[in-house]
């Protein structure tokens, strides 16, 4: 897992040749490429056919992601470890975006730059870039262990990185209150139950619906980012801020995932190589889009952390496939 974080490096190319990587890496660009090809899509939709972002947003949030997260989990063989994964995941979440505050407070003269650079570091692309990527590279239990994973990056930025990013105007109750209104929360909690209850698995009437919606939410998903980017009004190419915008989400929050991974490997020996993978391909994914909305909503420099988004994406189609050949792929 440490080679995410040094997987752009010399060393890193002559071993991706070693272990005969490239041939699978020369499969799976252009598979990601198609997914840019939906995100130009969804910026063609808002910019000239006058897409709801917001509507189709919400239509993702509320329904997609929610049934999304319950036939993922349903797919799942449950465990103590996955009802724990997704505060493990917030865990590391809150310690980047606390080291990444502090840094940014040190050495960036803006000071209101490191409330958002603490969001930005402790959340990701996760769902609409992460889960698309999920379904193409893993086998259906991995995929809900990906999902269940990164909800604890959607409780984070609900949470702490909301909170701290509208420098404590926001109480923690609201917050919290928040955080209870994500219906994703609800289908998670459902379908462990399930699976406690001796449910192991979907009727298979049910199944090819599932799989309907699965395909549903990867396009919208993806065309929502390529909206997303259609509504930046303002890009800022801030050097300084874009720099600890990827500290924080291509090298603290990887590297703060690999100690735990080691640690627990000391321990208590909770995460197998599936858990392993899961947070890899959570380390990897971009900076959020949310990021420029929660931005501009809080007048905390939205045009620079587009300008960060924007790079983040183009970043992540080389940057993805190279290290999912590596590391995710056997």
């Amino acid at each position: 897992m440490l080679s995410s974080i040094i997987s752009l490096s010399v060393l890193s190319v002559i071993e991706l040749f070693k272990r005969n990587k490239m041939e699978i890496f020369l499969n799976l660009a252009p598979q990601i490429l198609l997914l840019y090809f939906v995100i130009v899509l969804g910026f063609i939709a808002s910019k000239h056919l006058s897409l709801n972002k917001d509507g189709i947003a919400k239509l993702s949030i509320y329904i997609l992601v929610p049934m999304v997260m319950f036939y993922g989990v349903m797919k799942t063989d449950i465990s103590l470890t996955i009802v724990f994964l997704p505060l493990i995941v917030w865990s590391i979440s809150t310690f980047s975006a606390l080291i990444i505050f502090w840094l940014s407070r040190k050495l960036i003269p803006e000071r209101t730059a490191a409330n958002i650079l603490a969001l930005c570091a402790g959340t990701a692309n996760s769902g609409y870039f992460g889960i698309p990527v999920a379904f193409m590279l893993f086998e259906p239990k991995l995929v809900g262990i990906y999902i269940t994973t990164v909800l604890g990056m959607t409780l984070f930025q609900n949470s702490v990185g909301f909170y701290i990013t509208a420098k404590g105007h926001h109480t923690a109750k609201e917050s919290f209150l928040k955080v209870l209104k994500l219906p994703v929360i609800y289908a998670f909690l459902l379908a462990v139950i399930l699976k406690y209850s001796g449910v192991d698995e979907l009727p298979r009437l049910l199944v090819p619906f599932f799989e309907n919606v699965k395909g549903c939410y990867i396009i919208i998903g993806m065309m929502i980012i390529g909206a997303g980017i259609a509504d930046m009004e303002k890009i800022r190419f801030n050097l300084k801020f874009i720099s600890f915008a990827f500290l924080g989400r291509f090298l603290v929050w990887p590297l703060l995932a690999f100690l735990f991974y080691r640690l627990d490997g000391l321990t208590f020996n909770l995460l197998n190589e599936n858990y392993a993978k899961a947070l890899v391909l959570a380390a990897i994914v971009p900076i959020a889009a949310d990021t420029v909305a929660i931005a501009t909503i809080l007048k905390t420099h939205p045009e620079d952390m587009a300008g960060a988004v924007l790079l983040s994406c183009l970043f992540a189609l080389f940057y993805v496939p190279f290290v999912a050949s590596i590391l995710l792929v056997n």
